[in-house]
């Protein structure tokens, strides 16, 4: 397979890639940009692990549960069911102050004992 038809085989949105009986103009009219959250999500998983045919719950051993929790909400078959872009930025893994404060509670816990 050619380098570009497999990197929009891998990461494209279903309903772009496949005739999977979901009308590609009313998603793009109704949930704009479902298909691009989940390209971020394919790619993220791919930068995480190397490979893009894992579900979030099997990253595991490479994503924290900020970012499967992220991957869950933008790797949906249906794009009607993936998060907003609203919902998801307000999740943890974005919430820079709210990560820092877990990682020096981590390091007080760990001076702690």
């Amino acid at each position: 397979m050619d380098p570009v038809t497999k990197v929009q085989t891998e990461f494209s949105a279903p309903e772009v890639r496949s005739k999977s009986g979901i009308d590609l103009e009313k998603v793009i009219a109704e949930a704009p940009y479902a298909c691009d959250l989940y390209a971020i999500g394919a790619v993220t998983k791919f930068l995480l692990s190397g490979y893009s045919e894992y579900s979030a719950d099997d990253l595991e051993d490479f994503a924290s549960p900020q970012m499967r929790d992220f991957l869950r909400k933008v790797e949906s078959e249906n794009p009607f069911e993936r998060a907003a872009v609203g919902v998801l930025l307000r999740l943890p893994v974005f919430d820079r102050v709210r990560l820092a404060n877990q990682e020096k509670d981590k390091e007080m816990q760990a001076q702690r004992n």
